[in-house]
C-alpha cells in the first residue's frame, strides 16, 4: 500500500495510467490479430471472437474518447452495438473496426509517435519564438 503521507511516495498522472492501459488492450487486441492470422494460415476454421472481445474492451475503456471522436454518431452506435452485442462479426469487419479506433488513438495523442511539431519552412520566427531562440 502506498503512503501518500510520506514524502518519497511517487505517483504517476491518470493520463499516463490510462495510456498504459490503452496502449495493454491495445497490444491484445494485435495479439488476437495475429493468432489469428497465425491458425488461418495453418489451415485451420478459425472464429474472430477472441479479436471482438479484445476490441470491445479497448472500446469501453476509451468510449468517451471515441464518441467524441467520431465524425458520425450513428457511426459510433453502430460500432458499439457490433462490439457490444451478442451478434458474430467478421474478421474483415473486426479489422476496419481496428483501424478507425486506432485512427483516433493517433488523432488524441495514446499511439501517435511522429509528435514533432511541423513548422512552415517560409516563417521561421515561429519555430524561433517556440523554440525561445
Amino acid at each position: 500500500m502506498v503512503d501518500f503521507q510520506n514524502s518519497n511516495a511517487v505517483g504517476a498522472p491518470a493520463a499516463d495510467i490510462t495510456r498504459v492501459l490503452v496502449l495493454e488492450r491495445r497490444y491484445y487486441v494485435i495479439e488476437a490479430i495475429k493468432n489469428y492470422q497465425r491458425l488461418l494460415n495453418k489451415g485451420m476454421t478459425v472464429d474472430s471472437y477472441e479479436i471482438k472481445a479484445g476490441l470491445a474492451a479497448l472500446f469501453l475503456e476509451q468510449q468517451g474518447a471515441f464518441r467524441r471522436n467520431f465524425k458520425q454518431e450513428d457511426e459510433f452506435m453502430q460500432i458499439a452495438e457490433e462490439l457490444l452485442g451478442d451478434n458474430k462479426i467478421t474478421y474483415e469487419r473486426c479489422v476496419v473496426i481496428f483501424w478507425k479506433l486506432n485512427e483516433i488513438l493517433d488523432k488524441v495523442k495514446i499511439t501517435q509517435l511522429d509528435t514533432k511539431r511541423q513548422y512552415d519552412s517560409t516563417l521561421v520566427t515561429d519555430e524561433d519564438e517556440e523554440k525561445g531562440t
